[in-house]
């Protein structure tokens, strides 16, 4: 009943008022995982000394929190612990430099040591794209070092200042790679310089501790004797939740997204020619395909140049029997290759590109209606060339480094006469042609 269905529709406006009333303001939380660095490869050489290992107090709590408008009137509140993943690293990496270590609390008295590094966090930084910009998510971390005698006294200090950069996945987050990557460079960065630091080798000398090649890793497993029994223990196997170094992932590039860039590209569609009432009747569509290149003059212009090959048929009632035909077909064929040159403007918003342009064509086209005589079949063929012009728009998707995507839709404006078979008259050759299209940039 109406009335029912008034009351229907009022009670469904009704609770999606009350859902964003009760989710007005609501802040949802994102916690950001941060894969455990890993830093590859190992320390080479190992000090061979025990040393006191002090995080700096509230270590652990740091984190990277940030804000942004959400759905409807939330707000989403994203958060990196940077502070716990700088701990992880050093639980990790620094039993490998040094023959032994110990955690010391703030107020703990150094014991037994020979050395006491203080780690903090200096600073840092993390930058993530939003919406469709594909530029890398970037984690900026500079760590404080200090390394000085269980007596308090000093002997090197020194910052590491290092950049992870992750391009963006097609779905999820990419900051806690970013932050994992500058994490595992800053340890490679310590190691670099504590084994090279002046300070360093003089403390050692002074304390007569050398330093000895690090113990080699496991090599890889060798391949399994036919005679060892199925299931049997593996010598070489590590345990399951061994973690290893994150590595960056291929960076996608939106080309052409440089000046100078060039692209090819060819499309498979459809074509669909207008005609013409009276003289090409009853249009109906065929294949489409397009070659073409866009060279790259600016950011947001290129310059086209496209081969096109469109296929149609029109109705033969207007065409009366050539020559000696005593029947005919019901339709003609349309044979059209088209020669284009336009512009471009082109929407850089990274891995997503939106396209429109314009130019003028070049078509040579012809029609060609068949038939039979005494049961001998034949043909009849008209052709022409004729100019005109078009305009298209466009959509490109970068999928992997140089490999584009996309789709267009091109109308083409031109007309043409086919003598006899267009009843002595002009009809439009053109209409419209969507194409799927995929295509390569260099450089």
């Amino acid at each position: 009943m109406p009335g029912e269905r008034r009351r229907a529709r009022s009670c469904s406006r009704a609770t999606w008022a009350l859902v964003a009333l009760a989710c007005g303001g609501c802040t949802l939380t994102h916690r950001h995982a941060i894969p455990e660095p890993v830093v590859e490869p190992p320390p080479a050489r190992r000090i061979e000394a025990t040393v006191g290992v002090r995080f700096e107090p509230g270590l652990a709590r740091r984190e990277d929190v940030s804000s942004r408008p959400g759905w409807a009137w939330t707000s989403v509140r994203s958060v990196a612990p940077v502070g716990r993943s700088v701990e992880a690293m050093c639980d990790r990496l620094l039993p490998a430099v040094f023959a032994g270590t110990r955690p010391l609390s703030a107020t703990a008295p150094p014991e037994g040591i020979d050395a006491v590094l203080d780690v903090r966090l200096a600073a840092f930084e993390l930058r993530a794209p939003e919406g469709f910009d594909a530029t890398a998510c970037r984690a900026t971390v500079a760590l404080g070092w200090e390394l000085s005698t269980a007596a308090g006294e000093p002997i090197a200090r020194w910052t590491t200042e290092t950049v992870g950069e992750q391009p963006p996945p097609a779905l999820g987050s990419c900051i806690g790679d970013a932050v994992a990557l500058a994490l595992q460079e800053a340890g490679r960065a310590f190691v670099d310089r504590l084994l090279s630091d002046a300070s360093v080798r003089a403390w050692m000398d002074s304390r007569g501790i050398a330093a000895v090649p690090a113990p080699e890793l496991p090599r890889a497993p060798p391949a399994p004797s036919p005679r060892e029994p199925e299931g049997a223990q593996d010598p070489w196997a590590t345990e399951a939740g061994e973690p290893r170094p994150v590595l960056p992932r291929p960076v996608v590039k939106a080309a052409p997204q440089m000046p100078g860039t060039l692209a090819f590209r060819g499309a498979l569609g459809w074509f669909s020619p207008r005609g013409e009432p009276g003289a090409l009747d009853e249009p109906s569509g065929g294949i489409a395909l397009l070659l073409g290149a866009t060279y790259r003059r600016m950011q947001s212009l290129g310059v086209d140049l496209d081969l096109t090959y469109g296929y149609g048929q029109f109705s033969s009632t207007t065409a009366p029997p050539p020559g000696m035909f005593e029947t005919k077909s019901d339709r003609m064929s349309l044979s059209s290759l088209g020669f284009a040159a336009g512009i471009r403007g082109i929407a850089p918003l990274g891995i997503l590109q939106p396209w429109a342009g314009a130019g003028v064509a070049l078509l040579v086209s012809k029609v060609t209606l068949t038939g039979a005589t005494l049961g001998f079949p034949g043909e009849v063929t008209e052709s022409g060339v004729t100019g005109g012009a078009y305009v298209a728009a466009g959509l490109d998707l970068a999928v992997e480094k140089t490999w584009l995507v996309g789709g267009q839709c091109r109308w083409t404006f031109a007309e043409q006469g086919f003598r006899r078979l267009s009843a002595g008259r002009t009809g439009s050759i053109g209409g419209p042609m969507c194409l799927a299209a995929i295509s390569r940039t260099w450089p």
